[in-house]
């Protein structure tokens, strides 16, 4: 599934078919593990980060999660809106980075971006690897599981 929000739905999901679902969530999480993050920070829809499905599944890794105020989840939906629309405000991008900086300033050593829009909203490259792209690591999950013996 190529949409993190949609991974509230992947138990119910799994009832209606045999298919085998790859897990975007698990494997973010086997990513922080790697990397040997022990707090990270999450973005996404306010969907998301009410499900704790991150949550969840990195603390069985022991890895802390710093999640957005309702303010901030806000200011991340209206970026996503605005990345949908194909529209530049650079009042939002500034006020998202403002977001990213906080999540940083509590002790992340990443921030995971659980949208498929986030990250088309801002040039991350100065972060180095500290973002997580959900999208990237679902794309390496896929050709791992298909080049797998």
């Amino acid at each position: 599934i190529g949409s993190n929000t949609v991974h509230v739905l992947l138990e119910e999901l799994k009832e209606y078919t045999k298919v085998p679902f790859i897990s975007m969530i698990e494997l973010v999480a086997k990513k922080c593990v790697k990397n040997g993050f022990r707090k990270v920070g999450i973005l996404g829809t306010p969907v998301l980060i009410d499900s704790n499905l991150y949550s969840k599944e990195l603390e069985k890794n022991n890895i802390k999660v710093i999640t957005p105020s309702q303010e901030q989840l806000e200011i991340v939906e209206s970026i996503i809106r605005h990345v949908i629309a194909g529209s530049k405000n650079e009042e939002k991008k500034q006020q998202y980075i403002g977001v990213l900086n906080d999540l940083f300033s509590k002790g992340s050593e990443a921030i995971i971006l659980g949208c498929t829009e986030l990250p088309l909203a801002v040039n991350y490259e100065v972060l180095g690897n500290r973002t997580i792209n959900s999208d990237e690591v679902l794309a390496e999950g896929i050709v791992d599981y298909y080049y797998s013996p």
